[in-house]
């Protein structure tokens, strides 16, 4: 047990969540988290970026813009993994808008 002696005097945790309603209550409790820090969501243009940088062509931007709107970068790159996916099952490599017009799993 002597590696118990060499740990630091402070830990610190740190945690993220797309939804503060989803963080149990037990935590925030006085002494559990001590610093709350909220960000604003992406721009619509880093939104647009990172979908670029998953889907270089095959779908135009317009035809994407409006679920984009809504989605985080994890949920828009989980956006992408499925057009990828429903390419492939159709025997392509590059996503079109076909692939658009099948329901998703994300929103």
């Amino acid at each position: 047990m002597n590696f118990c002696l060499s740990l630091p005097q402070r830990v610190f945790t740190l945690s993220t969540t797309t939804d503060k309603n989803a963080i149990d209550h037990a935590l925030l409790r006085p002494g559990r988290i001590e610093l709350q820090v909220q960000t604003d969501r992406i721009s619509l243009r880093a939104k647009e970026d990172i979908f670029r940088d998953e889907i270089p062509s095959g779908i135009s931007l317009e035809a994407v813009r409006e679920r984009l709107a809504d989605m985080t970068g994890a949920e828009i790159r989980g956006f992408c993994r499925e057009l990828k996916l429903r390419a492939f099952r159709r025997g392509s490599h590059t996503v079109s808008d076909d692939d658009l017009d099948l329901p998703t799993t994300v929103p």
